[in-house]
């Protein structure tokens, strides 16, 4: 009985497995590859896309003996034949409903979640969507039957922060907002997004599980870049940094003499059905008529067919452009052939490089407007989703966790330069942003983007403080004790914010960070906004009695509501204190990533004082660093260094308005006697002069153009070890912190005449003979050779950024040293209705 029923099972298998005979996916490499696809017992059976052999459409069987004729016999494709509808989505690609062709998505493969669609410039977003077209979606996810599970470009950045968006362009850093018919459910253990098509929902996952991803896409095939003339850069092609176009010659050429003499790169890509597409959009905007032809490059060069028609792989090394013997061709419509390579057509689809220079971000806040100013040079490096797209996208913790801030649509300043195959370093491409404050409180702010080829850009983050020493923000860390089953309930956390205002009596308290929890307590970071009682004349007493008073309440108040107190601090200085090693000394009031000297006069065997660093952040508070150093009491400072020294400590106001005239002279009349000390003294000496200008509202004597040219001579000679050596002792760089060096590179001025170098002093000559220094150069236009040989040039008005006098002397101090700017070789151009000096 029991072999009876093996053999009728036998045969059943047997029946059945002759009657699903399936012949698997084959991929031809012969000619130009095409793919047949799986199928089950058929004749007459088409590639895809539709092979072509001598006009005549190459078809296979599929029998119980696998495929006839057999992939090596059925003999190279020299034409593939597919149709497109160009306002549909490209290959690869599907549209997000039957009535929208303005999305296209894209299913990548299974993978743990690792910041998908970032590099391939799917900058939309599922939550964009309808809810008509979010439930075609989901519906066609699941007739996919590839996952219940999506990764989406989404995740939270930190313990209890928002989820945000991760992909380039304006959703960059956007909170994931849910709405009626897509809500969304983020628990706090899990931190990345997906989307779950049996539910309708995003939630959020841990990041380690296997899902495949979805990415949205616009359908729009141009990609806004700058391109030589009649090229086009598309969005689908995942290399950004190349355009497309057709080269044209009125005398038809072989394949090799478009390569040798218009055409150094054809363009190649093994997508075919993408390349088709692409081509197809180039033909339309060219024009291209329809009998027309083109040479394209059909073959990787280490594969190529021999004179039999079978392909071969070179051992010896890539082909040569000589040894080929066919060369790919493709019309308007998307269709591919092969054809002798001497032949002759009249164009070919060629690839160049998109032209762009090397971004940079400038972020300054102007105190006098309140307003925040964001210079990008060079934007045409910068990924943008669409011809709206600034390309950068800027955020603040105005109100705790972070959040995008709108940046003005209309740019305050913009310099743009008709870019040639090659950047010209000469010329100047910049677009100045506007950023209104989004609070008159206290917050940081930085801006973020990213380069064509993906690559993070992004500004210094800086402290804007429309109240000034009115209001201060502290740094307050407390644990708060909470039972397991509230850990993801915020409400709790409201109630807490409530109780701490009342406590410090303060204007504002923002949740800034969770950065611990537990079972029963959470480690949490608040700022407090309090008010500053001007008491004393000296700023940092007033901030010290208000954190005394703060500290004593911490300990005192927060007890009774269960708040454990765990610190305290400025979120702006770390504030005076005393060290007591060997000798005691006092550190004043320094901002946070500054290094300070004590107040005592204490210089190490090296020349330098001892040092320490006020390390920390604003949204973590500022934290004393160990000092550095110890005293060598055998040093005897020179009469330069006490002068110094003393200026520092404010003990020679007679010298505040013309120290950069008669102080300058007298430290810089002997550079030999210079130590490392003199250069740090002097570049505070600097910055003193420039805070007690601003508090006293009284003018700074800069001299005349000959002191100009002597001090800068001076200091171009002081010993380059010293100046690196002082360097240390101001890693932050002081000097560019100051307030008149953020006035700097903003500023533009417009004139004619090149030849302006980098730390050139800009001095404007009045119609009365007057001259008056308006600042440095910090970027001009080069000569080309025949200027430099007539020495004017009469090309159009150039724009050269202007950088302050004195800010431009604390660098070079301070060894972030431009080149030489030559002082004693002045010569004059015009410039309108006043002249202006350069040096050259």
């Amino acid at each position: 009985m029991i072999e009876f029923v093996h053999r009728t099972i036998l045969v059943l298998f047997s029946i059945f497995h002759y009657t699903i005979q399936i012949c698997p996916e084959e991929i031809s490499h012969s000619g130009i590859s095409v793919t047949w696809h799986q199928t089950p017992t058929a004749n007459n059976i088409e590639s895809d896309p539709l092979c072509y052999r001598n006009e005549t459409l190459v078809k296979r069987n599929c029998s119980n003996s696998g495929w006839t004729p057999s992939l090596d016999d059925v003999g190279p494709c020299l034409k593939v034949v597919k149709y497109f509808d160009i306002n549909s989505c490209p290959p690869g690609y599907h549209k997000i409903s039957e009535n929208n062709n303005a999305y296209c998505y894209q299913i990548g493969e299974p993978a743990a979640w690792n910041s998908p669609c970032f590099a391939s410039g799917g900058a939309s977003v599922i939550t964009d969507l309808s809810a008509a077209e979010i439930e075609y979606l989901l519906n066609s996810l699941k007739a996919t039957n590839t996952s219940r599970y999506f990764w989406l470009p989404a995740m939270r950045q930190k313990l209890f922060h928002p989820v945000v968006w991760t992909i380039p362009g304006p959703n960059w850093g956007q909170r994931v907002e849910g709405s009626d018919f897509l809500s969304v459910i983020a628990s706090f253990s899990k931190n990345c997004l997906v989307l779950d098509i049996e539910l309708g929902l995003l939630l959020t996952e841990a990041c380690a599980k296997i899902y495949p991803s979805l990415c949205f896409y616009i359908n729009d095939l141009y990609y806004p870049t700058q391109c030589p003339d009649g090229y086009h850069s598309f969005r689908f092609k995942l290399d950004n940094g190349t355009c497309y176009g057709i080269e044209k010659s009125e005398q038809a050429m072989t394949y090799n003499d478009f390569i040798r003499e218009k055409c150094p790169k054809p363009m190649y890509h093994s997508e075919y059905e993408l390349t088709r597409f692409i081509f197809k959009k180039i033909s339309e905007i060219s024009r291209l008529p329809d009998d027309v032809w083109c040479w394209f490059k059909a073959f990787d060069e280490s594969h190529f067919l021999n004179k039999p028609g079978k392909e071969y792989e070179r051992g010896g090394g890539p082909l040569s452009i000589e040894e080929s013997l066919f060369g790919g061709i493709i019309n308007n419509a998307g269709v591919l052939g092969l054809i002798n390579s001497s032949s002759v057509l009249p164009c070919m689809l060629c690839e160049m490089e998109v032209i762009y220079g090397k971004t940079e971000l400038m972020f300054e806040y102007n105190e006098v407007q309140k307003r925040i100013f964001l210079t990008v040079y060079y934007p045409s490096g910068l990924w943008k989703y669409d011809s709206n797209d600034k390309g950068i996208q800027c955020f603040s913790d105005a109100k705790g966790f972070v959040k995008v801030v709108d940046v003005n649509d209309i740019p305050f300043i913009e310099i743009k330069s008709v870019l040639k195959e090659e950047i010209d370093l000469g010329q100047i491409e910049k677009i100045v942003y506007i950023i209104d404050l989004v609070t008159d409180s206290s917050a940081q702010y930085w801006c973020e983007g990213h380069t064509i080829n993906f690559s993070f850009i992004a500004t210094e983050k800086i402290v804007a403080n429309p109240k000034g020493n009115k209001v201060h923000v502290f740094a307050l860390v407390i644990k708060h004790y909470v039972l397991p089953d509230d850990i993801e309930d915020l409400d709790n956390l409201t109630d807490l914010i409530t109780n701490v205002t009342n406590i410090f009596s303060a204007n504002k308290v923002l949740l800034m960070d969770i950065f611990d929890y537990s079972l029963d307590h959470m480690m949490i970071l608040l700022h407090l906004h309090v008010d500053i009682e001007d008491v004393h004349k000296d700023e940092s007493l007033n901030i010290q009695d208000t954190f005394s008073s703060l500290q004593h309440k911490a300990k005192v108040e927060l007890p009774k509501y269960n708040y454990t107190f765990v610190n305290l601090s400025s979120s702006i200085y770390c504030l005076p204190t005393t060290s007591g090693d060997a000798i005691e000394l006092d550190w004043e009031m320094t901002p946070i990533g500054h290094i300070s000297a004590p107040k005592q006069f204490c210089l190490q065997a090296n020349g330098l004082p001892v040092k320490r660093r006020c390390m920390g952040s604003y949204v973590l508070g500022g934290l004393w660093g160990a000092v550095e150093g110890s005293c060598d009491s055998t040093y005897e400072p020179s009469n330069t260094t006490a002068f110094l020294y003393l200026f520092v400590k404010r003990q020679m106001p007679d010298y505040t308005s013309n120290f950069l005239t008669d102080g300058l002279n007298f430290v810089l009349g002997d550079t030999d006697i210079i130590i490392p000390a003199d250069i740090y003294y002097l570049s505070m000496s600097l910055q003193s002069v420039l805070d007690l200008a601003e508090e006293n509202a009284t003018s700074v004597d800069t001299g005349d153009i000959d002191n100009i040219a002597w001090v800068m001579d001076r200091m171009m000679i002081l010993d380059y070890n010293y100046l690196r050596l002082a360097q240390t002792l101001n890693s932050t760089n002081v000097i560019l912190d100051s307030k008149l060096g953020s006035e700097g590179v903003s500023n533009a001025l417009c004139t004619s005449g090149c030849g302006v170098r980098p730390g050139a002093p800009i001095i404007s000559h009045a119609v009365d003979g007057a001259y008056e220094l308006i600042g440095i150069a910090v970027g001009g236009s080069p000569c080309t050779r025949r200027s430099m040989r007539r020495r004017l040039n009469v090309e159009p008005p150039i724009y050269i950024d202007v950088y302050p006098y004195v800010a431009w002397i604390m660098n070079v101090i301070m060894a972030y040293q431009v080149p030489n700017p030559y002082p004693l070789n002045v010569m004059q151009l015009d410039s309108g209705p006043s002249k202006c000096a350069f040096v050259i």
